[in-house]
């Protein structure tokens, strides 16, 4: 029993040397340039002996080493009562320049912002709801998993919506959109969300999509209840076309700079810049492209090869499959207006289309989109976790 008894202790006198030889290492490289010599010096030879002794494995020397250890550390290293609070920091900065180098370099994350991708990404959808909707902690389990809100107007008389104000709220640089809504009867009610959010297609139908207030008289036996639903959130990974070019049927990020077809429309919306725009890449330079409802025609044929394509133009504007509607015609598009007009994407350009092509401003009314202009690949619904979460395709 004193054999074993002997042999664990001497097991646990070589780990604790081992744990102290390499946290003194630690110190040493971390702090070389700032302590002084004579103690980095005196340090270091107290670390070199440990280490000697264990490699030599004098067991019997290890513990007056150690004590020896003790007493150098805390005469040349002494504990700062700060020390703990400084290394935080340093994790915590280290993982912000961390994150940072990735989003500049490697992934970026991108909020849907419309529906011209539906049913393949979401942008924020604005839903009415008829029943009594859910109880306040599924409801507070929606908002984290699928970024859901609920809203209830409660009007004390009848009333029509006379007007509203765009508001904005902010906790910790984080902003959030807010609308006062004011009612005929003097009633002043606010939702957490946008305008155009309201204004969607399928929400409370409170302002038109025009952003006017609708002329509906809403009643004061019937609460109007809808949902919010956030857009996907995208991972978008930056690297990839570093190496090789877009392929047909790749989600593509792009900014708008320079696409004069876009830019224009942004400044008549009194929006100065450029924006991030989310489509499919459906051409490639030197394709030739026809649409013929619900085929995308591709150097002659349809575009079958391709997955993603075939996929959108399963269904028809009609008679939609899983959501899609095939590829179609929209009022004012400048490119593509009939089954008859062909179009060769330029050589320095790509063509982009999205999937909800009969709600998709994109490439038929501005054109080609310049190879420097795009930011990369849509990878990955990381948010909410939905039906869409994961891999994009």
């Amino acid at each position: 029993m004193n054999f074993i008894s002997s042999f664990f202790q001497k097991r646990k006198l070589r780990e604790s040397a081992q744990e102290f030889s390499d946290a003194l290492g630690k110190h040493l490289r971390y702090k070389r340039d700032i302590l002084p010599e004579e103690s980095y010096k005196h340090l270091s030879a107290i670390r070199t002996e440990l280490r000697s002794a264990l490699k030599e494995k004098r067991t019997g020397d290890l513990q007056g080493v150690l004590n020896k250890g003790d007493r150098m550390v805390s005469k040349y290293l002494p504990l700062d009562s700060m020390d703990w609070l400084r290394e935080q920091v340093e994790v915590i900065f280290v993982a912000v320049i961390t994150a940072l180098a990735i989003r500049a370099y490697f992934y970026q994350p991108f909020k849907i912002p419309t529906d011209s991708m539906l049913p393949t990404l979401y942008g924020i959808q604005s839903v009415r709801d008829e029943g009594p909707g859910s109880d306040w902690l599924t409801q507070r389990w929606e908002q984290v998993a699928y970024g859901r809100l609920y809203h209830r107007i409660h009007l004390q008389s009848d009333a029509t919506l006379v007007g509203y104000q765009e508001c904005t709220y902010s906790v910790l640089k984080v902003w959030f959109d807010y609308t006062d809504l004011t009612f005929s009867n003097g009633e002043i009610h606010r939702v957490w969300c946008s305008p155009s959010d309201l204004a969607k297609q399928g929400g409370p139908e409170i302002l038109t999509p025009s952003l006017q207030p609708s002329d509906r008289t809403f009643s004061a036996a019937q609460d109007v209840t809808f949902h919010t639903d956030a857009g996907d959130q995208v991972l978008v990974n930056k690297w990839l076309f570093n190496f090789r070019f877009p392929h047909r049927g790749e989600v593509l990020v792009f900014r708008t700079t320079n696409i004069e077809g876009i830019e224009a429309r942004l400044r008549n919306e009194g929006v100065e810049g450029s924006e991030f725009y989310i489509k499919r890449c459906v051409g490639l330079p030197d394709d030739e492209l026809q649409i013929q409802p619900p085929l995308l025609l591709i150097n002659g044929t349809s575009s079958g090869q391709n997955m993603a394509m075939r996929r959108v133009e399963a269904g028809t504007k009609d008679v939609p499959k899983d959501g899609y509607k095939g590829y179609g015609f929209l009022p004012g598009q400048v490119y593509l207006r009939t089954p008859e007009e062909p179009l060769k994407v330029p050589e320095d350009g790509f063509w982009a289309m999205g999937d909800n092509s009969y709600n998709s401003l994109d490439s038929r009314f501005w054109g080609k989109v310049p190879r420097e202009n795009i930011v990369g690949t849509g990878t990955l619904v990381w948010w909410p976790f939905g039906k869409r979460w994961g891999i994009i395709n």
